[in-house]
């Protein structure tokens, strides 16, 4: 008989969230706050977390990221960290 593993079931957590950006030059300071969406997301993480985080953009494109994602509303969970690129741009972006 199959058992159930948590360590599998840990690496999906569908969530939603809203948030809001505030930039200045090249530096954005974004906050959100969401809610999981599976019961074994809201069960493992409690129902809500805050996503704090602060974006650099190197240039029109290139941006590097730094954030927080927190459980059971306030509790450091994960440490996320990258460089992205933006594929689309608005007409506005482009100056």
């Amino acid at each position: 008989m199959m058992g159930f593993s948590w360590v599998k079931q840990e690496r999906f957590f569908p969530a939603m969230h809203a948030g809001y950006e505030f930039m200045f030059w090249q530096l954005a300071i974004r906050l959100q706050i969401g809610a999981h969406l599976s019961s074994m997301g809201r069960a493992l993480k409690g129902n809500t977390f805050i996503r704090p985080s602060v974006r650099y953009n190197i240039n029109n494109r290139l941006f590097a990221q730094l954030g927080l994602k927190t459980m059971q509303g306030g509790t450091a969970d994960w440490v996320e960290w990258g460089l992205g690129y933006q594929v689309f741009q608005s007409r506005r972006d482009r100056n």
